[in-house]
């Protein structure tokens, strides 16, 4: 308490980069590049780029494509950051809903009603974790560009930033996204997602003895 951290984190979420919707989104991230040059002139560095998910519209190869040549290119120079500086989770529309098929759908509303235990056990067994994560296979072979450890369904990072031992905790929220549907047919997520103390007890208890600093990132609200 009372120590002043001196690591600056620019934080973007819900880019939602369409191929189809190019025309329309190039002039406001252009807008946006200029803002990251200006907050860069006036604050200083710009040690890590953390993206909270939401990175495509539909979980697509080619809009993964798109954002991989912004990120790399534009945002990165204005930031001032390479592509091992910048983290991210995913959300629900990094999720390739032609994927979900009747098997997935029925195995995401068992674990909806099973116990934390039943949900750990099904995440332990790697091809029913194949199964329920193949929806962000786009996703996830292009975050491997950028976030450098990968535990399946999360990630997390040891890091030292300006001598500060820092621990990034990649918790993904969507694993289960995309299943439900309303009484109109229409995808419903909420409250019908499920984060896991499986993903969570992987993840965040090796960060907790030597860590300065411990940020989770995440794209749905508890």
């Amino acid at each position: 308490l009372g120590v002043r951290f001196p690591i600056r984190l620019l934080h973007l979420s819900d880019l939602h980069f369409s191929a189809e919707a190019a025309w329309n989104q190039m002039p406001v991230l252009a807008e946006l590049v200029e803002e990251v040059k200006a907050l860069r002139a006036e604050l200083g560095p710009i040690h890590r780029v953390v993206i909270t998910g939401d990175i495509a519209n539909f979980g697509a190869s080619k809009e993964y494509a798109k954002a991989a040549e912004w990120l790399n290119g534009k945002l990165a120079e204005a930031a001032g950051v390479k592509a091992d500086q910048i983290r991210m989770v995913p959300g629900n529309h990094d999720v390739d809903r032609k994927k979900i098929n009747l098997a997935v759908s029925g195995l995401d509303a068992k674990l909806l009603s099973m116990t934390d235990d039943d949900i750990a056990a099904t995440m332990r067994n790697r091809a029913l974790r194949k199964m329920l994560l193949d929806r962000q296979a786009a996703y996830r072979k292009f975050a491997k560009g950028f976030n450098p450890h990968d535990e399946s369904p999360g990630w997390r990072s040891e890091e030292e930033i300006e001598g500060w031992a820092v621990h990034f905790i990649g918790l993904n929220t969507a694993w289960l996204s995309g299943s439900h549907k309303d009484k109109h047919g229409e995808v419903d997520d909420h409250r019908h997602l499920v984060l896991g103390g499986w993903q969570w007890n992987v993840l965040f208890p090796a960060a907790r003895p030597v860590a300065d600093l411990t940020i989770a990132l995440m794209h749905h609200p508890w």
